[in-house]
């Protein structure tokens, strides 16, 4: 694995319930756009050709709340950076809103909370 992405390869993140974090979730049970703020950049976990199931249970053993995802074409869209960095999980990488700065913008985490599928 190395830090070439797949146009439709998933990232996934894991996001508190709201009973954790109520501002992360909206009155209709979507993702707020607060999910996404992290100004040390945003942690996912790629696909990486793994199953969508094994993505999830190891995931769900390691992290609270659900689990969302979003495509790498999706971040490009935005103008979003991923990067790969493999510190401590071979999967892990961040995304970031620009080469220059780690947050993503209010924009840019609009568009991503709309975009996103719930799936646990």
């Amino acid at each position: 694995m190395d830090e070439n992405f797949k146009p439709d390869e998933e990232l996934y993140r894991a996001v508190y319930p709201i009973e954790i974090q109520p501002m992360f979730w909206k009155e209709n049970g979507g993702i707020s756009s607060a999910a996404f703020y992290d100004p040390k950049g945003l942690s996912v976990s790629r696909a990486g050709n793994r199953k969508v199931n094994d993505i999830l249970n190891t995931m769900q053993r390691c992290f609270v709340g659900h689990i969302v995802s979003f495509t790498y074409s999706q971040c490009k869209q935005i103008k979003a950076v991923v990067k790969y960095l493999p510190r401590y999980n071979k999967y892990h990488c961040e995304v970031h809103g620009s080469v220059e700065d780690k947050l993503l913008s209010d924009l840019q985490r609009k568009i991503l909370a709309r975009s996103v599928k719930i799936l646990t």
